[in-house]
């Protein structure tokens, strides 16, 4: 099955990409609940670290938004107004849901999965059950994902580094048409494959208006690409970052030893740190090493041309320069 949203030029030019805690936090709560899904295995450390961080404690406010089938309420995962956002600014604008659209989402879901006493509560009493929500929301992420923000935070934006250089080498047509098997677009016509509606009441707009589209990435959906084009919020489409299996190890490669012999042994082991941008803080961290240390040392790799810095937020990320890609390229020919 599949669905297609025809867009206007400006969406295509309009396409800005965004980090949203709450997107990984909803699929990271999801995945924990489905030992059956593909994505299990590959976060099998993160499972088990997490169930340990919150176990004895319950959720029932955030598990009565996340069903079994295809569907989780759109206003737990609001399209984010920056290209970053913090959890706790998420977590007020899930607080601020108007609550006809509360409603709406929540009928939807107990059209395809069934009533429960806490999704009457939406129902009934939305501002005082968004409370309750967002209380959980809170806690969860202080347990689950807090500990190992900054991580996922590095593969997320690594991955919007390698996507913006794609769209401005091949285009946002080739660049889009990247994000996943199960997405295609051509002919201002975006068409999601593989999609699961769980009922014909599935709501969502099929005709863009021009705003733009906020790209997202996520490490705990590898497989198929969600979607939201509901009118009430900015177009959104979240699909896997590229490495998400890869951000809950810590282990640094070693570096052959012709780098080393060329380059030092620090210099050398932070080149091939680069090969997956990351910032400086991270660096040391990964290093073992202070940040001073790894300053002084990106000064010098900066001055020979080898790497390149880019502001993403509060942070500045250091990636190998094309003349560094290929020096790391010989080096390992």
């Amino acid at each position: 099955m599949a669905i297609t949203i025809q867009i206007q030029p400006a969406d295509l030019e309009q396409l800005r990409f965004a980090v949203s805690p709450l997107v990984e936090l909803m699929f990271s709560y999801a995945l924990l609940h489905k030992p059956t899904h593909p994505n299990y295995r590959l976060h099998q450390r993160w499972v088990e670290n997490a169930n340990q961080n919150i176990a004895g404690l319950e959720f029932p406010y955030l598990s009565s938004l996340v069903p079994m089938k295809h569907y989780t309420a759109d206003f737990v995962t609001p399209t984010p107004t920056k290209e970053h956002m913090d959890i706790e600014t998420e977590l007020q604008r899930v607080l601020a849901t108007p609550p006809q659209i509360v409603r709406k989402n929540v009928e939807y879901i107990i059209e395809i999965s069934g009533e429960t006493e806490i999704r009457r509560q939406f129902l009934a009493y939305p501002s005082e059950t968004l409370a309750c929500l967002t209380e959980e929301l809170r806690l969860y992420w202080k347990r689950a994902l807090a500990p190992h923000w900054s991580r996922i935070q590095t593969v997320l934006e690594n991955d919007i580094l390698y996507r913006a250089r794609q769209q401005a080498l091949q285009g946002a047509e080739e660049m889009v048409n990247g994000l996943g098997d199960d997405l295609r677009y051509r002919s201002r016509t975006l068409e999601i494959l593989k999609h699961h509606a769980a009922s014909q009441l599935c709501f969502y707009m099929e005709t863009l208006e021009g705003n733009g589209i906020r790209l997202v990435p996520t490490v705990f959906k590898a497989s198929m690409i969600s979607w939201q084009t509901a009118p009430e919020w900015q177009p959104m489409i979240i699909y896997g970052a590229r490495g998400a299996g890869l951000w809950y190890s810590t282990e640094q490669p070693e570096p052959e030893g012709a780098l080393r012999a060329a380059f030092g042994d620090a210099r050398a082991l932070l080149l091939q740190a680069l090969l997956n941008p990351a910032h400086t803080s991270e660096l040391a961290q990964r290093l073992g090493v202070t940040s001073g240390a790894i300053s002084q040392q990106l000064t010098k790799l900066n001055d020979a041309g080898l790497v390149e810095s880019h502001r993403s937020g509060y942070h500045v990320y250091y990636r190998l320069s094309p003349r560094g890609e290929q020096l790391m390229a010989l080096f390992a020919g």
